[in-house]
């Protein structure tokens, strides 16, 4: 990656794909059969700081299994991720049905965007 890129693009409404060192740096459930991950940052203060607190990565309302809708509401969360140790309920997201901008970075010295 060119210096300084993820800094420019992250936090923000922007998921960037890339490889995982190996199929078992994630739970099976997350991407069952694949290397390539989706990571976003968001531009949430909150967020970001349980995160650093929490020391990994965290499971947010957006996040779906791999083709499927992401959710809005915590019911439909906890259907999903009946795993999690800790939920936080805001009530439920208004959703335009807009999703962040995707961009894949799986290919060395390259770059597209997968989703504006």
């Amino acid at each position: 990656l060119a210096s300084g890129l993820l800094e420019e693009l992250l936090p923000g409404p922007v998921t960037v794909i890339s490889w995982t060192k190996s199929s078992s740096d994630l739970p099976n459930c997350i991407n069952p059969g694949r290397r390539l991950l989706g990571v976003r940052v968001p531009n949430s203060c909150f967020v970001r700081a349980v995160a650093r607190q929490y020391g990994h990565a965290l499971a947010l309302t957006s996040a779906n299994q791999s083709g499927d809708r992401s959710t809005v509401d915590v019911t439909e969360f906890l259907e999903i991720w009946d795993d999690c140790t800790l939920i936080f309920d805001g009530g439920k997201i208004p959703s335009s049905g807009l999703g962040s901008t995707i961009v894949n970075l799986s290919v060395p010295g390259k770059y597209s965007i997968q989703r504006r």
